[in-house]
This record gives structure tokens, C-alpha cells and sequence, in this order.
């Protein structure tokens, strides 16, 4: 017999995923200390404590890191060079590691490294110096992104031709990709802090991703996604090449293309919980939250087998901005096995997530089905009353 080893959870970010790693992290006997700038932010609603300081913050993090046995992430946009000194000091553990978050929040340097390592990716130049000039090496149309601060669709634009406009700051310029379909693949990979070596590594089957075009948004998400046996395979062996090559602790997203000329290519990594995981929380044996603080923690990997089909819906925000309202309230908890997650955001804005929606079925078109049924009634917008 043994005490249970109380832990402390120092997480990096207070939005939604912060949110849903705290309450997992309750029911793991797990303490948790959340950092943001953001007294309301959703995350620190449910921590067991708070450091209320930017995400930039060197003495906020020196902070979180000396009340915390780990730290992790729910974002990645922070001080690494910080958090490398806090961790050679002994302060906590750090988990992935920040070498690794500054190789993969650098574009640039996150397409570098997959190549060293031989996973195939989309071809791509660096594109420094944005001018009305295409980069050598590339031809309209191609995608620009820039190399860091970019997520939820912000950073990254299609560039059609000579007039389309440019985002401003070094970027990398990659081909457009003929696709077929964008899956995701979640990997969980926990490791030795000292060696790299990996302990185990695990990963969920394929999941496909539907975007909205316009905002450059995962709108849905599918499990099981469809693709072949043979697509899956490949799929997660790339995946897991990737996560490999970082040597990541703890759960990655893994976004990949699946081109009309069958090739399978990363379009981009995310070194901790994503949205593409979160009906893991409903349909598979471990949730992508619970994972997360497995592999962090040292602790056996769980299952990542899916128990039930199920679909994703994300809810955005309208076109106004302001207190959030809604429609469909009570008309959504009349659809079997369906599921609303809310973030407990305000304001509501425009394409801002707000919260999702799970809808399982005995088969992936049943639970399509529930989800269509689900996006008619259910809608979001803000509003100055």
C-alpha cells in the first residue's frame, strides 16, 4: 500500500483546453496551477490555483514552475528561453520540453526538422521578405504562412496570384495541395526526461477534419474518418515518425494531407490536447486530456481504442460580437447521445470558439446524421443586451 503520489500540474494558457485538462486532472487525484493574463479565462475557473500574468511573463512562469512538479501546455506561444532556464534550475519538470516547443511553433523551424527525418511533408521555401513576386522555387498559387504566432486560421493565407494579399513578417511559402481529404491523428508518446528515449508510444486511429474556407477553421471533425485500411495505416506511421523526430512527451496533433495524387504529407504539428481530439472525450476507451497527463506524468499510456463512431462539431461564434446567445438550447439535449461542451467564454465574436458539441452513433452515418440535426437547431451569436 502506498499514498497516492499527489501531484502538481502547472499549465501554461487558461482557454478551453486548460479547461478540460483541469477537470481531468481532478478526477486523477492530479493538482492543477494555470497561468494567463486573463482573470476570467475558462481555464481558471477550474484550477486549483492561479498565476495571473502574461503567457511572456518570465517572473509569472519562474512562479507557476516553483508551485508546480510539471508543467505543461495548453498553448504554445510562450517565453521558452524562460522556461529552459527554470527547468536547468531544477524548478520543475517540463513536459514537452521547450527546445521542442521553439522547433515546432518556428515554421520554419518545424519543416527543418521533418525533413532531417525524412517524413514527408508539403514542398516549401522560406519566404523571409514577403514581396508581390512569388519566392524562387514556387508558383502561384501557394500557401504563405507565416513562421510563428499563427493558429485557429490566423497566419496563413492562399496566395492565387500576383494581387492576392500578403501577410506581413518572415513566412514560408509551401505548394497547394490538390487534396482529397485532411486527417488528424493524435499521438501520445511518453519518454525519458533525461535520454529522449521513448517509454511508449500510442496513437488514436485517423480522424477526418472538414474546414470552413473562409475562416480557415476546423468545423467538424469525424471518427471513424473513412479513408482505407491502408490510408489509416500509413497515416499513423507518419504521424508517429513526426512526434519521433521532437521527441515530444505528452500528446501531439498531427495534421495531415491527404493529396488526390496519394500521397500522405504533415501539414503541421501541435504539441498538446487539440481540437481535433476532443470527442475522444466521449467516444474513445481514454480521453486525449487523460493521455495527455499520462504521458506527462510517467504514468502507463491508457487505451486509445474508439468505443462508438462519433462527430465533432465546433461551435463559432456569429457575426456579432457581444454577450453570447443562442437558439436550439433545448431542442440540442432532445438528440440521443449528444453531447454540449461550453467554454464559458464572453465575449462571443465572430468564428471564436465557444464551445462543441459530440454527437455518437452506432454508426459513424448515424452519428453524421445526429450532427446535421444538431448544427440546424443549435446556433451562436453575440449580442449588446
Amino acid at each position: 500500500m502506498q499514498r497516492i503520489p499527489y501531484r502538481t500540474i502547472g499549465i501554461v494558457g487558461g482557454g478551453q483546453l486548460g479547461l478540460m485538462l483541469c477537470d481531468v486532472a481532478r478526477r486523477m487525484a492530479l493538482k492543477t496551477v494555470v497561468l494567463d493574463a486573463n482573470p476570467q479565462a475558462p481555464a481558471l475557473r477550474r484550477a486549483d490555483e492561479t498565476v495571473i500574468a502574461d503567457l511572456f511573463d518570465r517572473a509569472g512562469l519562474r512562479e507557476l514552475c516553483d508551485r508546480s512538479d510539471i508543467v505543461t501546455f495548453e498553448i504554445e506561444h510562450t517565453d521558452t528561453g524562460a522556461l529552459s532556464d527554470f527547468a536547468s534550475e531544477g524548478r520543475a519538470v517540463i513536459a514537452p520540453s521547450p527546445a521542442v516547443l521553439e522547433r515546432i511553433r518556428d515554421k520554419a523551424l518545424q519543416r527543418k526538422t521533418l525533413a532531417r527525418h525524412d517524413v514527408p511533408q508539403p514542398r516549401y521555401v522560406l519566404w523571409d521578405e514577403p514581396s508581390e513576386s512569388p519566392p524562387d522555387g514556387m508558383a502561384f498559387p501557394f500557401v504563405q504562412k507565416l513562421r510563428t504566432g499563427g493558429y485557429d486560421g490566423r497566419g496563413v493565407a492562399v496566395l492565387q496570384d500576383p494581387a492576392s494579399s500578403r501577410l506581413q513578417g518572415a513566412s514560408i511559402a509551401e505548394e497547394l495541395v490538390d487534396l482529397e481529404v485532411e486527417l488528424a491523428v493524435i499521438v501520445a508518446r511518453s519518454g525519458d526526461p533525461a535520454t529522449g528515449e521513448t517509454r511508449d508510444m500510442r496513437s488514436y486511429a485517423p480522424v477526418r477534419m472538414d474546414f470552413d474556407s473562409s475562416l480557415n477553421i476546423c468545423t467538424r471533425v469525424v471518427a471513424p474518418s473513412g479513408v482505407s485500411a491502408t490510408v489509416e495505416r500509413r497515416a499513423i506511421a507518419i504521424a508517429e515518425a513526426a512526434v519521433a523526430a521532437f521527441g515530444i512527451v505528452g500528446v501531439c496533433a498531427v495534421e495531415l494531407f491527404v493529396a488526390a495524387d496519394g500521397r500522405i504529407l504533415v501539414n503541421e504539428l501541435a504539441p498538446r490536447p487539440h481540437n481535433s481530439g476532443h470527442l475522444t472525450i466521449e467516444a474513445h476507451a481514454t480521453s486525449q486530456f487523460e493521455q495527455h497527463l499520462r504521458a506527462v506524468c510517467g504514468l502507463p499510456l491508457g487505451s486509445p481504442e474508439l468505443l462508438r463512431p462519433a462527430v465533432m462539431l465546433n461551435l463559432l461564434g456569429g457575426a456579432h460580437s457581444g454577450l453570447p446567445v443562442c437558439r436550439g438550447y433545448h431542442e440540442l439535449h432532445a438528440i440521443p447521445e449528444t453531447r454540449l461542451h461550453w467554454y464559458d467564454k464572453s465575449p462571443c465574436a465572430p468564428g471564436r470558439k465557444m464551445g462543441h458539441i459530440t454527437c455518437l452513433g452506432d454508426t459513424v452515418e448515424e452519428a453524421m446524421k445526429r450532427a446535421d440535426q444538431a448544427e440546424g437547431l443549435f446556433a451562436l451569436d453575440g449580442s449588446s443586451d
